[in-house]
């Protein structure tokens, strides 16, 4: 709604108008609490979907109008393409007549039943007239014809000879197969014959073989039985000689001589009882003695560790005691010089008045005096 006395057209007034129904319409959907609460807009969802249904009939018609416009344009290629057959069929045909008007001769053109007089007249010689004529034209061909006869029966005759060249390639190659085959029949002969003399061959070998092998089972067998003899008696000598012989026995006692202390180097086998124990005893000795030596080591150890502490305690005390003399002098030289500074001081003070002089009560009391 436009106020009176206000220009509908003006660009602001049509923005207020716009803001105004805007407004209203929010009112309006305020106002309803359905709306408000699920938060739909049913009116824009409704426009929406009026607006897409819209939109497909327009698509739909579109489609339709284009399919349309797609039959009418093949329709009319198709008139035009059987147009243009029909044409070229027509103009075919004219141009077979013409030339099977052209190529018939005086007597067979319609003109001759017209022209009686023509069939009592020799007929025309073609070739020796003019140009002017009309009976001969640049371009023709008169022996078309006899052309045509002998391109048949020369292609007749190549196609004969093809034939033949093909029967007798044919009958070569059945030539060649033939003798390929009698080849190979002969060649497996030749191969089975080699075979059968190489099995043959191959069968005596390995009966060669296996006498060979019979023997040489045989014979390492028979070796066998002569080692398992002989190392059985080289045991028995052995053990006869393990049990018997004093070079071969472990016995210790063998070694000894009639001299104290002393045994066969050749036949020595070790310590007795005796002397193992003697040497284990002395052993326990040594290791008594070691030890004893150890605990005495470390106690001496111990003593000069303690010797060492006392003395670096007494050191200690030394420093210290020098330290605290060093202080103490320190300390006294410090106070020393403090008292020569206040000497000094108090020294160029007395000097400083002494050379300035200074007027005091007895030096008006000296006059009139003597020093006599």
């Amino acid at each position: 709604m436009v106020l009176p006395g206000v220009n509908g057209e003006d660009v602001d007034v049509r923005r207020a108008e716009a803001r105004r129904a805007r407004d209203q319409e929010r009112v309006k959907k305020l106002h309803d609490g359905r709306l408000r609460n699920i938060g739909a807009d049913i009116v824009g969802v409704k426009n929406q979907i009026a607006e897409k249904q819209q939109l497909a009939q327009q698509q739909a018609v579109e489609d339709d109008k284009q399919f349309q416009e797609q039959e009418d344009l093949r329709r009319y290629l198709i008139r035009v393409e059987a147009e243009e057959t029909l044409a070229r069929r027509d103009e075919a045909a004219k141009l077979r007549r013409d030339w099977a008007a052209q190529s018939l001769s005086r007597h067979e053109r319609k003109e001759a039943d017209i022209a009686r007089s023509i069939k009592d007249q020799p007929p025309l010689n073609v070739d020796a007239c003019n140009i002017s004529s009309a009976q001969k034209f640049d371009g023709e061909d008169r022996g078309r014809h006899e052309r045509h006869r002998l391109q048949a029966a020369q292609c007749r005759d190549w196609t004969q000879l093809q034939l033949q060249e093909r029967q007798q390639r044919a009958q070569a190659e059945a030539d060649d197969a033939r003798a390929y085959a009698d080849t190979m029949a002969h060649v497996s002969r030749l191969q089975h014959e080699a075979e059968t003399d190489y099995e043959r061959e191959k069968t005596k070998q390995a009966l060669e073989v296996r006498r060979f092998n019979e023997a040489l089972a045989a014979q390492q067998r028979h070796d066998g039985l002569r080692a398992k003899a002989r190392t059985h008696d080289m045991d028995q000598s052995e053990i006869c000689a393990t049990l018997t012989s004093a070079l071969v026995s472990e016995n210790p006692l063998q070694a000894k001589l009639d001299v104290g202390h002393r045994v066969r180097v050749d036949h020595w086998k070790g310590l007795s009882p005796e002397e193992a124990k003697a040497v284990v005893l002395s052993n326990e000795r040594l290791l008594a003695a070691n030890q004893a030596k150890r605990d005495a080591d470390k106690e001496a150890e111990m003593e000069e560790a303690r010797r060492q502490e006392q003395l670096r305690r007494q050191m200690a005390e030394y420093e210290h005691d020098a330290e605290k003399r060093r202080v103490y002098h320190t300390l006294e030289v410090q106070q020393t010089l403090k008292r020569q500074a206040e000497e000094a001081k108090e020294r160029e003070r007395r000097q400083k008045d002494l050379s300035q002089g200074k007027i005091e009560k007895g030096f008006f009391n000296s006059f009139g005096t003597s020093f006599r």
